[in-house]
């Protein structure tokens, strides 16, 4: 399911550039960005069929944000300067300025404009990258803003800011070039800390650990997630972990589908891939990457990966993780099982995300969790959740795959408790699938 890509033309170990420790990996666009250990070094790296380096960018002082719109890329640092750099082999500068307070902006990117809110003057700026480089006032926030709680909608070209007081969310449409406020009726005795956007619903992730879903049409209830140590939202997927438990809590918010997968391992970090068919988990402390179909919760793949880190970003067939102070690239191999086969009536048929053994499903008499917002008492489901039985290791067929696969191996194949190790090879690679399929 998992296939190890190499750098450039050479092996990642010789590419100095891709040697350094990091305190941040992200993917934007078609671009994998690192920031380094002293917060002042951006490198930018392409990852279609392999790593390519493209270009350093040194700032001044420490970078505070960085986000990227198609060739461009707009970079706040900590002392205070806002600056835009094209993106090259050699990074040029196209705009900078210092008029902001740098712990008071907040920084987002649509299509190929970049907005600005800047919470001291309640303003919201644009920079049209088409155009010429310009810092343009487009509305005046009519709040309270310095929290800079605010979200991108996916999709809809809408910009969402929280006021401070959690009552009122202002709402940014850029294909129409308007300002809009709902009311949200949340208790202002929640401390909420980040807020993700769902294309009708917002969540909510508070200082207790706690996450909520609130709908955009129905401002008068938020639906209580649960807890969550690590959380991640892809479309309509939400994934929590909660480590009291051990377990992932994936939720499916136009389906209205609610499940768990028990865990072996605390999990470390986790991901959705691009289509959130898939969750890929690290045990950080075993040096493990797990890969689980989300529509079943299988466990699809267990791999050892030396010295393996806590970054982890994935797109629909790419996975970038940080291993040994080097990046390392993966292609996602699997195919897509999410869509639903059809009934002879022309009806989807049911696959494994809505079984009832493993889902719980929340319709009318099945509603999630439900906290009014003029009350705390709340009503839960009776119906139980069961979670996923996942073995701690492969059964035995693919165990004698493995052994066979290494006694006609050229070199030896490395493995860790029946599981294959991720080592670096310069030509070769390990596809899982061929393997199965050469002794089917």
């Amino acid at each position: 399911m998992m296939n190890y890509l190499p750098g450039e033309s050479v092996t990642l170990t010789e590419n100095t550039k891709l040697k350094e420790s990091i305190n941040h990996l992200q993917i934007q666009g078609e671009f994998v960005v690192t920031l380094d250990k002293t917060k002042s070094t951006l490198n930018l790296y392409t990852f279609l069929n392999r790593l390519s380096f493209v270009m350093n960018i040194c700032a001044s002082s420490v970078v505070t944000q960085y986000c990227i719109v198609a060739s461009f890329i707009l970079i706040v640092e900590s002392n205070n300067t806002l600056s835009i750099y094209e993106i090259d082999s050699t990074p040029k500068l196209k705009f900078e300025t210092r008029k902001l307070q740098h712990d008071l902006v907040g920084i987002h990117s649509d299509a190929s404009s970049f907005f600005i809110i800047d919470g001291n003057t309640h303003q919201l700026f644009h920079i049209e990258t088409k155009l010429s480089l310009k810092l343009n006032s487009i509305a005046d926030i009519k709040f309270e803003c310095r929290s800079l709680l605010s979200t991108v909608m996916p999709g809809q070209f809408k910009l969402l800011i929280l006021s401070d007081d959690y009552s009122t969310v202002a709402v940014w449409h850029s294909n129409k070039s308007t300002i809009e406020y709902m009311v949200t009726m949340l208790n202002k005795p929640v401390q909420i800390d980040k807020i993700y956007a769902l294309p009708a619903s917002l969540v909510f992730y508070d200082r207790d650990q706690q996450a909520f879903l609130w709908n955009i049409c129905d401002g008068n209830t938020k639906i209580s997630l649960g807890r969550a140590d690590r959380l991640e939202i892809k479309n309509s997927r939400i994934v929590l972990y909660d480590k009291t438990v051990n377990k992932l809590i994936v939720y499916d918010v136009k389906e209205m589908l609610r499940g768990d997968i028990q865990l072996q391992k605390p999990c470390d970090a986790l991901c959705f891939s691009e289509d959130a068919d898939y969750i890929f988990v690290i045990y950080h402390e075993e040096s493990m990457l797990l890969m689980y179909q989300v529509n079943n919760g299988k466990c699809l793949e267990k791999l050892f990966i030396e010295n393996l880190s806590q970054h982890i970003q994935s797109t629909r067939n790419r996975l970038v993780l940080w291993s040994n102070n080097e990046l390392l690239l993966m292609s996602i191999t699997g195919q897509r099982t999410s869509r639903l086969a059809k009934n002879d009536d022309g009806s989807p048929k049911t696959c494994a995300l809505f079984e009832e053994q493993y889902w719980l499903c929340c319709h009318k008499n099945k509603p999630w969790t439900i906290l009014n917002s003029d009350t705390t008492n709340s009503h839960s489901s009776t119906n139980p959740i069961s979670s996923f039985n996942l073995q701690s290791a492969y059964d035995n067929g693919y165990r004698d795959i493995l052994r066979q696969l290494t006694g006609f191996a050229n070199d030896r194949l490395p493995c860790v408790d029946g599981h294959p190790y991720v080592h670096r090879p310069t030509h070769r690679s390990f596809d899982m699938n061929a393997a199965r399929a050469l002794f089917s």
